[in-house]
């Protein structure tokens, strides 16, 4: 099942908007105004058109000039004075309804979905109208955009969302699409799941021309500064042009919704793109978490199925490793204090703003999630990034009793903070 092609919303979508937000939108009486109604009588056309919702439509509405038309529906614009509009508005809705009721229907607000939906004894749908109401203001008059679309429409629209539905949660369990990540640096990974360690994340790419391309339909996908260039795994090669596709603005995250439908969200600082990757050296897994998706320069995905089983990846992180990270911090903190022939400085713990700021590192911001291995074995932090908070905290309390004496070998983090004027630490990119 391939969801290369795009994933638009039906054709009434453009215009719906929630029926109950608008004023006079409750079937009454027909005005009393001598003037011509924005909308007919629709009577005959009922008579003429009985089953078939465009044909009854056009039939109704052959003196207004239709904004959109398809084989799936059609969308019209009036605009008048609030009482024309509130008038044509009931007047819609009530012709829309006779309709529903001339076909054995009921008229229904779908769950999730804006607008009336008319749908049979057998929950076929007939028919989906979807209605905005703008009020006028400032001159401008008051307005009414509605469309109408077909049921046959208005089902096919179903059957994709499911069959999306299905491609998504088929993704979710089991381990996803595994591959390889170079960002612009030059510094590549060899991604064992687009994800977290206890389970994968459904990735795609959201174009202009393509729609919404899922990871698993692609074999590469790269970046550069005249657009996107795609590879799909049918062989074809697919380009977007435009500087503005950048990874943070075509990358986006797939995840189940509620009745069978999903949800396209875009990564956030909190929940960034995500992916484990297999340690060159030691071999074992590593959790990503990358915030600043400028840096991703391209993207392959294997054509294989991946060798990683379903569920929870072990990452290996032991004393070896983390008395490793802080020799290497040790040696940076060095060098730096060499370079600028400063061996040490001082903290005044007298300072009871200061002293606060000591005694919470490594337990606030950042730090706020990383105090437990359970973090570790889920993916939600890094490796090094718990190695780092669990750096900062020691730190903290040799500060508190040491009276604030900051030096290379004791205190290398906050020496490299504070003497050298570089954060050994960004936690805004490559959280690794």
């Amino acid at each position: 099942m391939s969801l290369t092609a795009p994933w638009k919303a039906p054709a009434c979508a453009m215009l719906i908007a929630a029926l109950a937000g608008c004023s006079g939108l409750s079937p009454r009486s027909t005005p009393t105004s001598q003037k011509a109604a924005l909308l007919p009588d629709y009577h005959k056309a009922l008579v003429a058109s009985p089953d078939n919702v465009l044909g009854f439509f056009q039939s109704w509405l052959s003196a207004v000039k239709p904004t959109q038309q398809s084989a799936d529906g059609i969308s019209y614009a009036v605009k008048g004075s609030e009482a024309d509009v509130a008038a044509a508005s009931d007047r819609l809705l009530a012709g829309y309804e006779a309709f529903c009721s001339r076909n054995n229907g009921k008229i229904g607000k779908p769950d999730g979905t804006p607008g009336q939906r008319c749908v049979n004894a057998s929950g076929q749908v007939l028919a989906h109208l979807g209605v905005n109401v703008t009020h006028g203001s400032g001159g401008h008059m008051a307005g009414l955009e509605f469309s109408v679309e077909t049921g046959e429409s208005v089902q096919r629209a179903l059957n994709l969302q499911r069959a999306r539905y299905a491609q998504v949660a088929e993704v979710l369990s089991g381990n996803g699409p595994s591959g390889g990540l170079v960002l612009t640096s030059g510094e590549s990974f060899d991604v064992a799941r687009f994800g977290r360690l206890s389970g994968p994340d459904y990735y795609a790419l959201n174009t202009p021309t393509q729609g919404l391309v899922p990871l698993t339909d692609i074999l590469s996908a790269r970046w550069g500064p005249d657009g996107l260039r795609l590879m799909l795994r049918d062989g074809s090669v697919v380009t977007e042009p435009g500087p503005s596709l950048t990874p943070a603005k075509t990358l986006v995250r797939v995840i189940p919704g509620r009745d069978q439908s999903v949800e396209i969200v875009a990564p956030t600082f909190d929940v960034p793109f995500r992916f484990v990757a297999v340690n060159a050296k030691a071999k074992h897994l590593r959790q990503i978490r990358l915030r600043d998706t400028a840096q991703i320069l391209e993207i392959t995905v294997s054509p294989k199925p991946s060798r990683y089983a379903a569920g929870s990846l072990d990452t290996r992180f032991d004393k070896k490793d983390q008395d490793a990270f802080d020799r290497a911090v040790t040696a940076d903190a060095k060098k730096a204090a060499l370079k600028l022939n400063r061996t040490s400085d001082r903290l005044d713990l007298a300072n009871t703003k200061l002293r606060d700021e000591i005694a919470k590192m490594g337990r606030t911001g950042p730090c706020s999630i990383a105090q437990s291995e359970s973090g570790l074995k889920t993916g939600d932090v890094s490796v090094t990034e718990y190695y780092v908070c669990a750096e900062y905290r020691r730190e903290s309390d040799t500060l508190l009793q040491n009276g604030g004496e900051v030096t290379p070998d004791k205190t290398p983090l906050v020496f490299l903070g504070r003497a050298a004027r570089a954060p050994w630490y960004n936690f805004d990119g490559v959280l690794r």
